[in-house]
């Protein structure tokens, strides 16, 4: 029954990572805009991967 246990929980917690990991893609974070008004190049590139670096 043990052994049933742990695998339950490592299921669950493997689940967990995964559904932040997908959140994190899905809605990722707004990076705050600098000072002097520009995009960091390599933020633009990763969202758009059309733009040449």
């Amino acid at each position: 029954m043990e052994i049933i246990a742990t695998s339950v929980a490592i299921l669950i917690l493997a689940t967990a990572v995964l559904l932040i990991h997908y959140g994190h893609v899905r809605f990722p974070y707004d990076s705050p805009p600098r000072e002097d008004g520009q995009t960091d190049p390599c933020e633009a590139s990763i969202r758009d991967p059309q733009t040449p670096t």
